[in-house]
């Protein structure tokens, strides 16, 4: 904790948005300390800026109990599998801007991208987190620069998997989604759409601190959905809804990071998820 405690200094401003909905009056480190798993995306031993840089799973490790390079802690929330066409995300080293202020972590990022075959099936980049799922409330803290559309505008760029069982309407999803002309920071909470307002259009290539905060209030009609999006070169935006779909319980298939879907090669979009899938670049996230 102490580590992670220093690592906050300076991070996401905007977490200062979130303290009034998760913990009134708490300090800074607050939401970093309270998280159930942490992943700064920036540990490559043998980075090589010339090289492309498959991340590796034993690479993707959860802040609050890291371990040591040899031993990952045992009771951190790390990856258990990477998949993509050349076997998972690429670390990169690309410049990195922080729109709430702070600063990224190691100097490295993981980029998501997603080939497409002559069939036009699609082989997403994904990282898994098995046996780690948040049912109740719950918020998602992350810094991300997008670079597009993966498929087409019908196919959102999920960045956080959260176990969505969409047939039994739990468990949620986060990331970019295309609607009304414009693409939005959004999420799926069960089969139910949440986006902010049309003044929140996400473009290509920018850098983005972004999170959601999900309350359930239990069985009174009162559960919210908040978000909140500080892009680069702009001002927080924030946008919250009051609903009755959150709820304590999520699906069984556990955490994927920068796709819906997390699989062993191509398939089509039109009969699969390979399509929803993220693209660009996640500098770390915690939730």
């Amino acid at each position: 904790m102490k580590r992670m405690k220093a690592c906050m200094v300076g991070t996401v401003v905007l977490c200062a948005a979130l303290l009034g909905v998760l913990s009134p009056g708490a300090s800074l480190a607050g939401v970093y300390d309270d998280a159930a798993a942490w992943w700064h995306f920036d540990y490559d031993p043998n980075h090589d800026p010339q090289a492309v840089n498959v991340a590796a799973a034993d690479e993707i490790r959860d802040q609050r109990d890291w371990g040591t390079a040899a031993v990952k802690g045992a009771s951190g929330r790390h990856a258990s599998g990477v998949r993509g066409v050349l076997g998972g995300p690429l670390w990169t080293n690309a410049p990195v801007v922080c729109p709430a202020g702070g600063r990224r972590y190691g100097g490295l990022s993981l980029r998501f991208q997603q080939e497409t075959n002559a069939l036009g099936q699609v082989w997403p980049d994904a990282v898994k987190i098995d046996n780690f799922r948040l049912n109740d409330s719950s918020a998602i803290v992350t810094r991300f620069r997008w670079d597009g559309i993966t498929f087409s505008s019908g196919y959102p760029g999920w960045i956080y998997n959260n176990s969505l069982d969409w047939g039994n309407r739990r468990g949620w999803m986060f990331g970019v989604r295309y609607d009304g002309g414009l693409n939005r920071l959004g999420m799926y909470v069960g089969q139910t759409a949440f986006y902010l307002g049309s003044s929140s259009n996400i473009i290509t290539g920018k850098w983005y601190d972004a999170a959601a905060v999900i309350t359930d209030n239990g069985t009174n009609g009162s559960d919210t959905v908040e978000l909140f999006l500080w892009p680069e070169g702009g001002t927080l935006q924030y946008q919250k809804f009051t609903t009755t779909v959150v709820t304590n319980l999520v699906g069984g298939s556990g955490t994927v990071i920068g796709s819906e879907s997390f699989q062993d090669g191509y398939s089509s979009p039109t009969n699969s998820n390979s399509g929803k899938s993220f693209k660009g670049l996640v500098n770390h996230l915690a939730v």
